[in-house]
C-alpha cells in the first residue's frame, strides 16, 4: 500500500485506526483520509505519487443537487408539471417562447399518462394525438394544442430503483398551419398571405375586400394544381366540400382563438366514423369527424341514417354552405322553417328546390340582417339556386364574419389586431 511509505508517525496513526475499527471492514477503512492526505501534502514534498482525485458525489448528493433546480418563471402556467416529479433539466427561451423540460418521477407510465390526459383536457387543450394512438413499448406520447402553443409530452421507462419514469415536455408557439391540418388535396406547407397569391385581381370586385382580409389572416389555401405552383388562389373555381370544411374549421377556431368554449375540437379516433368514405387514415378525418360530432355536418351521428358518405371532392353547393356555416353564427337551435317560411322571408322563387335540411339555416341567416352570409356573398337576389356550386371567392367571403347582429366578429377586425 502507498500509505506504508509515509513517515513512522503517520503509519502509527493508521495502524491504530485499523485496530480500533477492524469490525467495520478492512477494505472500507483503507480508503485515504482526506484530512491526513492534506497534512501529508503540506509536510512532504519528496513523494512522487500524484494527488488523489476528488471522489464523485454520492447518489444522495446528486438527488439533492437535482432538487435545487426550480422551474423557470418563463414556463407558461398552462403547461402542467407532474406533481412530486424531480426537475432534471430545462431549456427555456423567452425570445422564441419555446422550451424543453425534463422530469423524473417514481410513478409508472400509465399513472403519469392518465394525469396529463386529464389535466390537459381540464385546461382546454386540444388533444391532437392521444397517448393510445402512439403507444409503443417503453414510451408514451401525447400531443396537444392550446390557443397559442403546441405541446408534446413523452414518457419513457427509466432504469433505476427510485426513478422509474422520465418525462420530456416540449413546447413551442402554435403555427398558423399545423401539419395535422395538411391534406393530399392541398399540400402546400406555406401559410398563404396576400403576397403569396398571384391572381387575387381576378376576384369579383364586391368580394375582393373579404378575400383579401381572409388571405391576410392565412386562412385561405392555394388551389391544388401543377400549373398553380402553390401561388394561385383561383377565386372563380368551384370549391370542394373537403376544402370548405378545412377553411370553416380553421376560420372558426381563429376567430374564437381566445374563447376555447366556442372552438371546434378535432377528433383523431372514433369508434363510429361519421362517413364511410372518410376513414381514420384520411388526412382530414380529424376535422370532418370533429364537425360531424359537433352536429354541424349532417351524418348518421345526427340521426340522418341515409347520409353515409361525405363526398369530399364534390363541389360545395350554396345550400350546403349555409347549412354548415349559419349554426356557427347563431350558436343556438335553428328555428323551424318550411318552404313557405323561406318564401315569406327571402322571397326566393326557387324555394321549393331547397333541401329540407337547409331551410332552417336559410331562415336563420335572414334574421342577421345586413350581416347575413347570403347578402354579403350574393347581394340582392330572388333566386337562391341552392344546388349551384360555390366558388372559392364566395366561400372565403362567407367565412369573413361569425356571429349575429351586435356580436359580429369580422376578419377585418382581426387583421387590425
Amino acid at each position: 500500500m502507498p500509505l506504508f511509505k509515509h513517515k513512522f508517525s503517520l503509519s502509527l496513526l493508521i495502524t491504530v485506526s485499523l485496530l480500533t475499527a477492524c469490525s467495520e471492514g478492512i477494505q472500507q477503512r483503507l480508503a485515504p483520509d482526506p484530512n491526513l492526505q492534506e497534512e501529508e501534502n503540506t509536510t512532504s514534498n519528496s513523494t512522487s505519487e500524484a494527488p488523489t482525485e476528488p471522489s464523485e458525489p454520492s447518489p444522495t448528493e446528486n438527488n439533492n443537487q437535482q432538487n435545487t433546480i426550480e422551474p423557470s418563471a418563463a414556463i407558461p402556467e398552462s403547461i402542467p408539471l407532474y406533481p412530486d416529479a424531480k426537475l432534471i433539466d430545462q431549456e427555456v427561451s423567452t425570445e422564441t417562447e419555446s422550451g424543453l423540460i425534463e422530469l423524473r418521477a417514481t410513478s409508472g407510465m400509465d399513472t403519469i399518462a392518465n394525469f396529463y390526459a386529464e389535466e390537459l383536457r381540464q385546461q382546454n387543450w386540444e388533444i391532437v394525438t392521444p397517448f393510445s394512438s402512439g403507444a409503443t413499448i417503453g414510451k408514451r406520447i401525447i400531443m396537444a394544442e392550446s390557443n397559442t402553443l403546441e405541446l408534446k409530452v413523452t414518457i419513457f421507462e427509466a432504469e433505476g430503483e427510485e426513478e422509474t419514469s422520465q418525462i420530456l415536455i416540449e413546447y413551442q408557439p402554435l403555427t398558423e398551419t399545423s401539419s395535422t391540418e395538411a391534406s393530399q388535396e392541398e399540400s402546400s406547407t406555406e401559410t398563404p398571405t396576400t403576397r403569396t397569391f398571384t391572381d387575387l385581381e381576378q376576384t369579383p370586385d364586391p368580394l375582393q375586400p373579404y378575400v383579401n382580409d381572409m388571405a391576410q389572416l392565412g386562412l385561405l389555401s392555394p388551389v391544388d394544381s401543377e400549373e398553380a405552383n402553390g401561388k394561385q388562389f383561383a377565386p372563380n373555381e368551384p370549391i370542394t366540400r373537403r376544402t370548405y370544411t378545412r377553411w370553416l374549421f380553421q376560420a372558426n377556431n381563429r376567430f374564437y382563438r381566445d374563447r376555447a368554449s366556442q372552438q371546434i375540437r378535432r377528433v383523431q379516433q372514433a369508434q363510429t366514423p361519421a362517413f364511410t368514405d372518410i376513414p381514420s387514415s384520411d388526412p382530414d378525418f380529424g376535422i370532418i369527424q370533429g364537425l360531424a360530432e359537433a352536429g354541424l355536418i349532417p351524418s348518421r351521428l345526427t340521426g340522418n341514417s341515409t347520409v353515409t358518405q361525405f363526398r369530399p371532392n364534390a363541389p360545395l353547393t350554396r345550400e350546403t354552405l349555409l347549412l354548415w356555416k349559419v349554426p356557427l353564427d347563431t350558436r343556438s337551435n335553428l328555428p323551424s322553417a318550411t318552404v313557405n317560411t323561406v318564401k315569406e322571408t327571402w322571397g326566393f322563387q326557387d324555394a321549393g328546390k331547397i333541401d329540407p335540411k337547409a331551410l332552417s339555416a336559410i331562415v336563420a341567416d335572414f334574421s342577421n340582417g345586413e350581416q347575413s352570409t347570403l347578402r354579403r356573398v350574393y347581394g340582392y337576389t330572388q333566386l337562391l339556386q341552392p344546388e349551384k356550386a360555390v366558388t372559392r371567392a364566395e366561400a372565403a367571403a362567407a367565412l369573413w364574419s361569425f356571429g349575429t347582429q351586435g356580436e359580429i366578429i369580422t376578419a377585418q377586425e382581426l387583421t387590425q389586431n
